[in-house]
């Protein structure tokens, strides 16, 4: 089992907080089709297997944000969780990111996903906001931070584990 690690990633500057703005405002969140998004700057070894991401974007603009672009990165029968995370220092103009490999769990395990996909199912999610995603589903969502801690626990918990590991890392 690979171990959890964050590693700093020095290609994300200051100047590109508008981009990322532009793909998920302050205090909100988006799930998309990694496809949908513009992943600027990271390494196509790692997002070649991602196809869908989680968006995050905390904070405020007199102090600090953090960024969060979760990748959910194929892996057989299983994904991994690989975050980037984004310090955004708004007083400084400064950025520090951390990617971090193989986030896990709760219960320390790769998460995995139910391959099986039927007509039927189609039918029944026709308008739904589900999108088929490489033999998975995924909704396709925007809303407020709040709405995020609601609705996607699971993504709220990567979001903090994150959050936690940039900021014991690099300080």
């Amino acid at each position: 089992m690979a171990k959890e690690k964050i590693i700093l990633y020095n290609k994300i500057d200051y100047e590109s907080y508008l981009l990322w703005e532009g793909e998920c405002p302050i205090n909100g969140y988006r799930t998309a089709l990694a496809s949908d998004v513009p992943l600027t700057g990271l390494p196509k070894t790692l997002t070649q297997k991602v196809p869908a991401v989680c968006l995050v974007n905390s904070g405020d603009l007199y102090c600090f944000s953090y960024f969060m672009a979760d990748l959910h990165r194929k892996d057989g029968e299983f994904f991994d969780r690989q975050p980037l995370i984004v310090r955004f220092d708004h007083k400084n103009e400064t950025a520090i990111a951390g990617i971090v490999h193989h986030l896990r769990s709760d219960n320390g395990n790769r998460s995995s996903y139910d391959p099986t996909v039927t007509s039927g199912l189609l039918t029944v999610v026709n308008g739904s906001g589900l999108v088929q995603c490489d033999n998975y589903w995924i909704r396709q969502t925007r809303g407020t931070f709040q709405d995020f801690a609601i609705s996607m626990p699971q993504e709220q918990k990567a979001f903090q584990r994150s959050v936690s590991l940039l900021d014991q890392q690099f300080k």
